[in-house]
């Protein structure tokens, strides 16, 4: 009897989500009614009589609104998966358009990197390039050679002078 009783609360519940669902004016299974007037025994009527009259159109109802139910859940499940599979579609498109955005955002790293690389480059090359003029030209001064040339004399084949002032 619980069973039934689940059942019917379970249609009930579907029943009204479908109604809710579709929009539909307030009569959920006009079925339902031709069956509760129906089953209404007359005055004089037998016991057996008013039994048989009730369970049928109860029966064709109930099995009515379950066919209904049913039809009812079937579309739910549709529209849920259409929905779902829409959603997994605007997922996809959201993650393809974040790689990209992080793809060129990790690009433009690179070329900043590389930039800066070539900037420290050049300035260690210049700084190395001044030190090693100073370094010349200050040697140079020392020994008592011309700074205005840029290129160190032969110190080992010198004919001008000699060691000892020879």
């Amino acid at each position: 009897m619980k069973n039934l009783l689940w059942i019917v609360v379970a249609v009930v519940v579907l029943g009204a989500g479908y109604v809710l669902f579709t929009g539909q004016d307030g009569e959920v299974a006009p079925e339902v009614d031709d069956a509760t007037e129906e089953s209404e025994a007359p005055a004089g009527a037998t016991e057996d009589s008013s039994e048989n009259a009730t369970e049928e159109p109860a029966e064709d109802a109930a099995e009515e609104a379950v066919e209904e139910a049913e039809t009812a859940v079937e579309e739910a499940v549709d529209q849920a998966n259409d929905a779902v599979d829409e959603a997994a579609d605007d997922v996809q498109q959201a993650v393809d358009e974040a790689v990209d955005e992080a793809t060129d955002a990790a690009n433009e790293a690179v070329d900043a990197a590389s930039d800066a690389v070539d900037a420290a480059t050049d300035a260690a090359t210049d700084a190395v390039n001044e030190a090693t003029s100073d370094t010349v030209e200050s040697v140079s001064e020392s020994l008592g050679l011309d700074t205005g040339s840029s290129t160190l004399p032969d110190v080992g084949n010198d004919t001008q002078t000699g060691v000892n002032g020879e």
